[in-house]
């Protein structure tokens, strides 16, 4: 085993992760001081040791780097060690042990696995690795720490190799177990002493308790006489009372009896009571809805009806009016007709006029300007100079008379554009018009189609509704019927009940209940069952009656409780319902699996009325049901039906059969009768052959209920049909009748379209000829001043132009004339006119308007009287379905009434049944009230005998002849005796009745406590010998640790001095020095090994050496001074369980070459006196061991205080690789040893460690070059920014001297 691996983060100088892998050899880790080397060493002392187990908050934020500065708040150390040796008891290859370390906790890890620190330390402990004495874990500066070391600490040493340590804590704590032990015993002792004195005081009681017990038996005798007679007559009293009580026992049970029957009646009467009153609470329910719908349907009629008066007052405004209106329409449109032809012919006579004004305007305006144009020219002679600036203004004129053309033209053709366009649209406008036309023809085909049609469908509708009428009163008829059957069901279901216990009643209906389940869900039932589940037997037959017979009677007295064994298809089945019936809790019930079901042939007497088989009675169906024939076999086939008793007894004792009478007496196989009044016993049969009889009807009707409600239902659907069809055709009427008015709408729209059009075509027309006149005039004008501007400049007027102009203006007057005339008439016709546009626009049209729009009104009316029709057939549906609720309401209401009444009566026969019960009641409380005290007497009288009995009791076991001496005293003598004893007993009252006992107690625990303490005393004579026996053990394993250790530390020593010697010295206590110890041998023999040494370095001859007697003197001192040493460690360490009684401590003795030398002069002068000294070693007294113990003692400490440091260097590391040799560590972690070295120790160092590496790792950490060549393994530790690096590097490459 070995460290495989180190990892170390945020631990010290280790701010990031460090990992290490480590050789299972040497390795050296080597760096400048500072750098952090031995923080290497302290993390894996903080993982391995003890020496970090107890860390204050301070210490916790020393070993973390840089705390609360650079964030790091928590570390870790991680170590891995090779496992293949099996060294730890781990069955893996690798051990991880990890401790992290925060500011308040840490945590430990065992291949990453949290872990305790005491599992930890048992790990390592099954390891060898010892978190109390880390010998092969030395920190810098601490290796010559071992050879400073107490002696008793170096022992302990030697104890932990030696395995001693565990067996003295346990010697420890066996010592306090023993002291506790004589504790215990110490106090026994006391009360062994207390239990003599006071057996000695018991004696004395015991005599006085003889002469009590005495007087004390006679005293019980003459009590038990007493008490024996008082319990005799109270036991007669007793007698006496129960006699009394048994009689009236008898009384109280016939007045319970008949207040059973009372309560029975009570029952039933309550149960009808309650079924009634369920039947009237549900009657009320349903007749309340009905009246919330009747409410309902006549607040729907009254709304209808308010409809259909609304539309009755809307209608009559208008009904019959049409063809007034048609005809004063009529007449407007032919007033219209006629105004519009006159119109027309006046307008043309209009037009006409219009022309001739217009041409005389026309040809007044020619004369005009030509007038004007002459008067210009005459104004113009004398403007110009020249003819040229004329024709200038000429020429500037007619340009302006141009433009002007241009735009008179511009005008006339946009005006033309317009007319075409008019044209245009008076074309279209006609081609609607007549369309309109042929669809106003089209729309009134249809309405008179349409009206054929609603008449057909209303004579349709009529029929479908008397028959719903017919269906409604069968509907009525089949629900009140089932009612009344419901109510008798109700009725019969409660008798059936009644005729079973109760527990087998809800046995029954959970079965059934379980029944209809798998009957109406099949395999999708929450119930599996592997087979079929057929029912009670008693549903699964029928009873045949013949010759008007009622066999039910018998067929259930022969029957009885099997009538509720309940069929199944197996025994699988069975096992199944079981099993539900224990998980809902169903109570007891037989099953009758029919797989196992075998009928017994039976041979019934043939040819004989006298007696009918009961099984021949009964019909089922063997096909729905397999196996039932067995089944009802075995239950009626050995049962007969006779006419009389006599028959069916003399049948039963004859052929072996049981008999059962119609009235339901039963005579057996062996002769036993049973029977009598069976009115009430028997109604099993009867109520489930009604109830079957009464569902079957109900069955029936529910079907002849569905096939009415089918057909009432296929009734509404058709009537709805005719209602939609109804309610479509009237829709299409209404939306033709729309149709039509819209086109007739449209086409007077058009109309008007048409007339504006036409005027606004005349308008653009006149404008056209006003603009041609003005276009001739303008081209006439320019004609003219064309004309002139070829003509020469004159001065005035010539005689033409001067003549034109004054019969232009004669001309124009006439004119004027004539258009003042024409004007005059176009006037009157213009009024004609527009008198005549008035009368159409402000009077004929707006009457057409309104007739039209009458005549629409009379269309809706004619609708609305459509709809009226329909509201009212609506309203008589409604009234029907009113009257039908009525019938229904009175029917329940007869209903309510008649079970109101049945109710009443019931309510009486419970009111005179409770005061029959009452009245019983009362006479069973006043016998019971008597019957208390009767018991109240007798239990005073049975609670004297008790106490008698206990007192009895309580005087004990008494002999025979004791009482025979007071058998024939009275009871008054008998009382003085008791009193006159009772004096004598008082004088012994305070004797301890218990001395006896107590004396024998006492007397039996002082033994068990003797031969207790006796077995503890040898108990604790053979512990000792035990410890004693294994302290011998101890001290041998001690003796052989230190003797394997003393040879190895001397072998070692001298692989580090070559002339040197050393060796361990083991110090016994003061108590023990009288013996010889293993000092005085081990000097002896190590003596005598170096003078070997000695000897052959200086080539002399081997003899053994003596020691001199200045020496022997010292070492005498030495141990006289040891004792002493001893006396006052063994006070100090008194407390102390763990301190050793026998050794005191390991001393070191060690030479170096100059004390070798010496040494050589003081054994050759020595030489001459050996035998002196042999003689003097034997005659060495006790007395003076403990002055010489301390002598050496002194002697020792100064000699190792004035070693070197590298002399206390070697001997530490002689003592480690001598313990590694005898109790190897698998690894051993050195920090700096070679400090205080000299070359030839640090040679010496790594040879060592370089033999021993091959089995043992060592981690080194050196500045010095010895060591360094024998790694196998380097590591350089870097430091920077306060943080530490560590990088591998070839141990051949290291410049060692950059580190020093």
């Amino acid at each position: 085993m070995y460290i495989k691996s180190i990892t170390i983060c945020g631990f010290k100088s280790y701010k990031k992760k460090v990992h290490l892998e480590l050789h299972p050899g040497h390795n050296v880790i080597v760096g400048s001081n500072g750098s952090g080397k031995s923080n290497i060493y302290a993390a894996l002392e903080f993982v391995l040791s003890s020496k970090y187990d107890i860390l204050s908050s301070a210490q916790r934020k020393q070993l973390l780097h840089d705390a609360g500065q650079s964030g790091v708040i928590s570390a870790y150390v991680e170590v891995i060690f090779d496992n293949e040796s099996g060294r730890f008891p781990i069955a893996e290859a690798l051990v991880s042990i990890k401790r992290t370390i925060g500011a308040k906790k840490d945590d430990y890890f065992i291949n990453q696995k949290q872990a305790t620190k005491k599992e930890l330390n048992n790990l390592l402990e099954s390891a060898g690795i010892s978190k109390h004495n880390q010998y092969f874990i030395v920190p810098q500066g601490q290796i010559a720490q071992r050879v400073k070391e107490r002696d008793h600490e170096r022992l302990q040493l030697i104890k932990e190799i030696a395995g001693t340590r565990v067996y003295e804590q346990n010697r420890a704590e066996s010592k306090k177990l023993i002291h506790d032990a004589d504790n215990k015993r110490h106090k026994v002792q006391l009360i062994i002493d207390y239990f003599e004195e006071r057996l000695d005081e018991l004696k004395q009681e015991k005599e006085e308790l003889a002469k009590f017990e005495t007087l004390d038996r006679q005293k019980r005798c003459i009590q038990f006489q007493i008490y024996e007679r008082h319990k005799t007559q109270t036991e007669n009293a007793l007698e006496s009372i129960e006699n009394v009580e048994h009689e009236q026992d008898d009384e109280n049970e016939k007045l319970h009896a008949r207040l059973k029957k009372i309560r029975g009646k009570l029952d039933r009467h309550g149960k009808t009571r309650e079924s009634l009153q369920i039947n009237l609470e549900a009657a009320q329910k349903e007749i309340t809805l009905r009246r919330n719908e009747l409410q309902t349907l006549q607040r729907l009629l009254i709304t209808l009806r308010t409809k259909e008066s609304a539309l009755r007052t809307d209608n009559d405004e208008y009904v019959d009016k049409k063809e007034a209106y048609e005809k004063q329409l009529q007449e407007v449109e032919q007033r219209i007709a006629d105004t519009k032809r006159d119109l027309a012919t006046v307008k043309a006579e209009f037009e006409a006029l219009k022309s001739q004004e217009l041409e005389l305007r026309n040809q007044r305006a020619s004369n005009q300007v030509a007038m004007e144009n002459l008067y210009a020219k005459q104004t113009r002679f004398g403007q110009y100079r020249s003819k040229k600036e004329r024709n200038a203004t000429l020429k500037q004129q007619m340009e302006e008379q141009t433009t002007e053309l241009d735009a008179q033209k511009t005008l006339c053709a946009t005006f033309s554009a317009e007319n075409e366009k008019i044209d245009a649209k008076l074309a279209a406008y006609m081609n609607k018009f007549r369309q309109l036309e042929t669809v106003q023809k089209n729309s009134e085909a249809k309405l008179e189609e349409h009206e054929g049609s609603r008449e057909g469908v209303k004579r349709d509708r009529s029929e479908l509704q008397n028959d719903r009428k017919r269906l409604w009163r069968e509907q009525n008829e089949s629900e009140k019927s089932f009612q009344e059957l419901k109510v008798k069901l109700d009725q019969h279901e409660n008798d059936f009940r009644f005729t079973m216990s109760l527990s087998q009643y809800k046995s029954y209906i959970a079965l059934k209940r379980i029944q209809r389940d798998l009957e109406q869900n099949g395999a999708h039932s929450k119930y599996k069952l592997s087979g079929k589940f057929y029912g009670a037997v008693i549903e699964n037959f029928e009873i045949t009656n013949r010759e008007q017979f009622d066999y039910s009677i018998a067929v259930e007295a022969a029957a009885g409780n099997k009538l509720f064994f309940y069929l199944v298809e197996n025994d699988a089945v069975a096992a199944q319902l079981i099993e539900i019936m224990k998980r809902e809790r169903i109570a007891r019930v037989t099953f009758i699996p029919l797989n196992k079901v075998r009928a017994r042939p039976r041979q019934y007497p043939r040819g004989n009325v006298d007696v009918i088989p009961m099984l021949n009675l009964l019909d089922y169906d063997a096909d729905a049901v397999p196996g039932i024939a067995a089944a009802l076999a075995q239950i009626f086939g050995n049962t007969l039906i006779p006419k009389d008793l006599d028959i069916g007894y003399d049948y039963a004792m004859r052929e072996n059969y049981q008999c059962v009478t119609l009235s339901g007496d039963i005579i057996t196989s062996n002769g036993a009768m049973d029977g009598g009044f069976n009115e009430t016993k028997y109604r099993r049969m009867k109520c489930f052959t009604a109830m079957t009889r009464i569902r079957q009807e109900m069955c029936e009707m529910e079907t002849q209920q569905t096939g009415i409600q089918t057909q009432l239902s296929a009734c509404n659907e058709r009537l709805l049909a005719f209602e939609n069809q109804l309610s479509r055709i009237d829709s299409d009427t209404r939306q033709l009748r729309q149709e039509l008015a819209n086109t007739k709408e449209k086409a007077m729209e058009i109309e008007d379209d048409m007339e504006m059009e036409e005027s606004l075509k005349e308008k653009n027309v006149e404008k056209v000829r006003k603009h041609e006149h003005n276009m001739t005039h303008i081209e006439a004008t320019v004609e003219k001043l064309r004309h002139e501007s070829r003509q020469p400049l004159q001065t005035h007027l010539s005689e033409d132009e001067s003549t034109r102009l004054e019969t232009l203006t004669a001309e124009n007057e006439q004119l004027q004339q004539q258009i003042a005339g024409m004007v005059d008439n176009s006037t009157e016709i213009e009024i004609r006119v527009h008198n005549m546009q008035s009368l159409l626009k402000d009077n004929l049209q707006p009457q057409q308007k309104d007739l039209n729009a009458k005549l629409k009104k009379c269309l809706q009316t004619f609708e609305n009287a459509h709809a009226m029709e329909s509201m009212r057939e609506q309203i008589e549906s409604e009234r029907e379905r009113v009257q039908k609720l009525q019938t229904d309401i009175e029917a329940h209401d007869e209903n309510i009434e008649t079970w109101q009444k049945e109710l009443k009566s019931e309510d009486a026969k419970l009111e005179k049944l409770s005061a029959d019960e009452q009245e019983f009641m009362q006479r069973i409380e006043q016998r019971s009230a008597h019957a208390e005290k009767l018991v109240g007497r007798q239990q005073a009288l049975s609670d004297k005998i008790a106490n008698l009995q206990k007192y009895i009791r309580e005087l004990g076991a008494l002999s025979a002849t004791a009482l025979k001496k007071f058998e024939r005293q009275s009871i008054s003598a008998l009382e003085k005796t008791l009193k006159k004893l009772e004096r004598d007993l008082q004088k012994y009252k305070n004797v301890n009745k218990k001395a006896l006992d107590q004396f024998n107690s006492f007397n039996k625990e002082q033994k068990n406590l003797n031969s207790q303490n006796t077995k503890q005393m040898q108990d604790k004579e053979h512990i000792e010998q035990l410890m004693q026996h294994l302290d011998d053990k101890k001290d041998l394993s001690i003796r052989r640790t230190f003797t394997a250790i003393n040879e190895k530390f001397r072998q070692t020593f001298r692989q580090l001095v070559a002339r040197g010697n050393a060796k361990l010295l083991l110090f016994e206590r003061a108590e023990r020095a009288g013996n010889h110890t293993a000092d005085d041998e081990d000097e002896d023999e190590d003596e005598g090994e170096e003078e070997e040494e000695e000897q052959s370095q200086r080539g002399r001859r081997v003899r053994k050496r003596r020691r001199s007697s200045n020496m022997r003197v010292q070492r005498n001192r030495r141990k006289s001074s040891l004792m002493s040493q001893q006396q006052q460690q063994s006070q100090t360490y008194e407390d102390d369980a763990v301190i050793d009684k026998k050794y005191a401590g390991i001393g070191i003795r060690v030479r170096f070459a100059a004390a070798a030398a010496r040494r050589d002069k003081e054994e050759m002068d020595a030489d001459e006196d050996e035998e002196e000294e042999e003689e003097e070693e034997e005659e060495e007294v006790v007395s003076t061991q403990a002055e010489r113990g301390k002598a050496r003692e002194e002697e020792r400490e100064r000699d190792m205080r004035q070693l070197s440091g590298g002399q206390q260097t070697v001997v530490a590391l002689a003592l480690i690789f001598a313990i590694q040799q005898c109790d190897p560590s698998p690894f051993y972690v050195f920090d700096e040893i070679d400090a205080a070295l000299d070359q030839q120790y640090r040679k010496a160092v790594a040879d060592i460690i370089a033999s021993k590496k091959i089995d043992t790792q060592f981690i080194t950490t050196t500045f010095r070059p010895e060591i360094l060549h024998e790694a196998d393994k380097c590591f350089v530790v870097g430091f920077k920014a306060k943080i530490s690096t560590v990088q591998e590097m070839d141990a051949t490459q290291v410049d060692i001297t950059k580190f020093t």
